[in-house]
């Protein structure tokens, strides 16, 4: 499940943002990391 998420999230940041997505994604991580308390995998 978290694969597919992170895959989804990659998908659409670099639709929107073609030039930045990695950035996108590692913003994403990082507020996964901060907020939620068993990480992504929790989802």
């Amino acid at each position: 499940m978290a694969s597919l998420l992170l895959e989804v999230v990659r998908s659409f940041s670099n639709l929107y943002f073609p030039n930045t997505w990695q950035l996108a994604l590692g913003v994403f991580l990082l507020l996964v990391v901060l907020f939620r308390p068993g990480g992504i995998g929790s989802l």
